[in-house]
């Protein structure tokens, strides 16, 4: 039955892989909002960060659909799906900085994307934690 409805599965969890993304670049914002009164870290001197997110969520989207194997639980080690993770994050991110350089938008906090990678990086990572969880307690009630 689990694989009759794979494409629907994975269609599923990039809708919640997406709402992490949006989740941690939203805690984010708000984490770095409140560490800007601190002299030794970069203050988030961006007017709406959220603009941000209209190039986040594509690029994140993108790396997480062609990704496959962040979507396959089956047999997988969980330092397989970490290093997954970190592949999508880390391309993701290149990608977006590939885009600021060429856009010249370097008005973004240095702190606000460093908490936000690690913010995401961890979400994801938690997430496949459960369903990797729930998808044994399936298969082990049959």
């Amino acid at each position: 039955m689990l694989k009759q409805n794979v494409e629907g599965f994975k269609r599923l969890h990039l809708i919640f892989d997406l709402g992490l993304t949006f989740l941690s670049f939203y805690l984010s914002v708000i984490i770095g909002q409140s560490l800007a009164n601190l002299s030794w870290l970069d203050p988030l001197n961006v007017e709406d960060p959220f603009k941000l997110l209209f190039f986040i969520l594509p690029i994140w989207a993108f790396f997480l659909f062609f990704k496959n194997e962040c979507y396959e639980y089956r047999g997988k080690r969980f330092g397989r799906i970490v290093q997954n993770i970190a592949s999508v994050v880390l391309k993701s991110f290149a990608l977006l900085l590939v885009f600021l350089f060429f856009t010249r938008s370097f008005g973004h906090s240095r702190t606000l994307i460093v908490i936000f990678l690690s913010l995401n990086f961890v979400f994801l990572l938690s997430l496949r934690g459960l369903v990797s969880q729930f998808l044994s307690y399936l298969r082990r009630r049959g």
